[in-house]
């Protein structure tokens, strides 16, 4: 048989298509590698050794962990003892230098420090410190730690080289717990913290209008298509926000690993929410401001947040100034300060919002109120215009109520009324247009479903539509239209 042509010239070795592609793309040798990694973890999770491959489970539950024990000597530092090797076992099993697998359990010894889950095991002074402080606060030259391991009341060694692992998780940590916050949000920390970011060759990978982004490597659950990249909360703001695709932000919080999960997983961050975050050090969810206009204004806001319908809205004064909030009737497992992605809690809970200072303005016929909403999101507010249309309306988007009779249209009263709500609408929308400007501005989208129906409605921003609409609603405002 007359011998292959090695065309490579690779001294009689034959490359398969698929190992050449590997060799000539450093993207799909990781995802390959990846993959073979994931398939050895398998493999020894059918062989049994399910308990050797729980690291990044323990780990997390350590940083999430809110009270650990650290035994104090005489003169005030950390207690750190001499432990002989052997004379523990290792909280991760070792890799064993004839199989490769991880199936050795005998501590190597030295220098640790004790860390108990309750002080009733130490006997003198101790440090209480939560799991994001423990990891901060680690001495750089001991060997490991000796963690008394609620699992089987057993000490156990962690190697110092976790030491790094476990800062990154403490800040992913710090991180989901300032996003999942229903107060005020700390932005000055989301400005510094790292993310990982899935791209898509030079851009922010984009799927139903959102990118995508993780607090930690064992949260990061983007497609197969991505890259990933480690950034911090400005390089990323700032990346999304220069493209004018993405509607928003979803980042993964938590983890399968989660031991004391928080209470989210997927947040979603609105482009007006990005924008506010680059320059301001506290940011409110959902809104601009915590300002209601009027009566009216609130509660159509909370219509377009869905909050539940189940409600009591209370007014009080509180000094010279009125204030306005709302609170559910019935536990409710759905609703959140936060704009989430298809996510409940697993138990509902009563929920209510901040309070919203009420200025009481007056309402019209053309407006619900005098200026600029800082509360309505505009793309929430045009959806509403849409989907009130028949569907054979739709496709032009063109307001027609009532039945035609050729030279003019008869309108009902529900019709009227109707065009007349259309009126006030629209009349928002168009004062959130900047003078001079001809669209409302990408930065003003408060919301991810905001965003997501102008990219689906591109004209519902544009000035000269809204005119457009505004002149139609209008004409619809008596029983008959010519």
């Amino acid at each position: 048989m007359e011998e292959k042509e090695n065309k490579f010239n690779l001294k009689g070795h034959y490359f398969s298509e698929e190992e050449i592609a590997e060799m000539m793309s450093p993207q799909l040798a990781a995802k390959k590698e990846a993959e073979r990694k994931h398939k050895q973890v398998m493999l020894d999770i059918m062989a049994g050794d399910f308990d050797d491959n729980t690291d990044t489970y323990k780990l997390r539950y350590m940083v999430e962990h809110e009270e650990w024990f650290l035994p104090l000597a005489q003169d005030g530092d950390f207690e750190i003892q001499n432990i002989k090797k052997g004379e523990f076992e290792r909280l991760f099993a070792g890799k064993n230098k004839k199989t490769g697998k991880k199936t050795d359990r005998d501590g190597k010894g030295g220098q640790l420090l004790p860390v108990y889950q309750t002080e009733s095991k130490i006997n003198g002074k101790y440090k209480k410190l939560n799991g994001r402080e423990l990891a901060s606060s680690l001495p750089k030259n001991i060997s490991g730690l000796l963690v008394d391991w609620v699992e089987d009341d057993t000490s156990r060694e962690l190697s110092k080289d976790y030491f790094q692992y476990l800062e990154e998780l403490a800040e992913a940590v710090e991180i989901e717990r300032v996003l999942c916050t229903d107060g005020p949000v700390d932005t000055a920390k989301l400005r510094k913290a790292h993310f990982l970011s899935a791209w898509y060759q030079d851009n922010p990978y984009v799927n139903y209008d959102l990118a995508y982004a993780s607090t930690h490597d064992d949260n990061d659950y983007f497609s197969d298509q991505t890259t990933v990249k480690r950034m911090t909360g400005s390089e990323l703001f700032e990346a999304i926000l220069k493209r004018d695709y993405h509607a928003g932000l979803k980042i993964a919080l938590g983890s399968i690993y989660s031991a004391t999960s928080v209470d989210l997983k997927n947040v979603i961050l609105s482009r007006n929410f990005m924008h506010r975050a680059l320059s301001h050090d506290s940011c409110h969810w959902r809104v601009q401001e915590f300002v209601a206009r009027n009566k009216e204004e609130f509660e159509l806001w909370l219509e377009c947040v869905q909050f539940p319908k189940e409600r009591e809205i209370v007014e009080e004064t509180i000094g010279a100034k009125n204030y306005i909030h709302a609170v559910s009737k019935k536990e409710d497992n759905f609703w959140y300060a936060q704009e989430t992605d298809n996510i409940e809690r697993e138990t509902p809970h009563l929920v209510k919002t901040e309070k919203f200072e009420l200025q009481n303005l007056p309402s019209s016929a053309h407006e619900i109120a005098p200026g600029p909403s800082k509360i309505l999101c505009p793309g929430r507010l045009a959806g509403r215009l849409f989907y009130v249309l028949p569907e054979r309306d739709r496709r032009e988007f063109v307001w027609r109520p009532g039945f035609s009779l050729g030279f003019c249209r008869v309108l009902s009263g529900s019709d009227i009324a109707l065009s007349k709500d259309r009126i006030k609408i629209l009349n928002e929308l168009i004062k959130l247009v900047p003078e001079g400007e001809a669209e409302i501005p990408l930065s003003s989208f408060l919301s991810y479903e905001g965003g997501k129906f102008f990219f689906f409605k591109k004209e519902a921003r544009q000035l000269d539509w809204l005119k457009q609409s505004l002149a139609q609603a209008k004409k619809s405002c008596s029983v008959i239209a010519f």
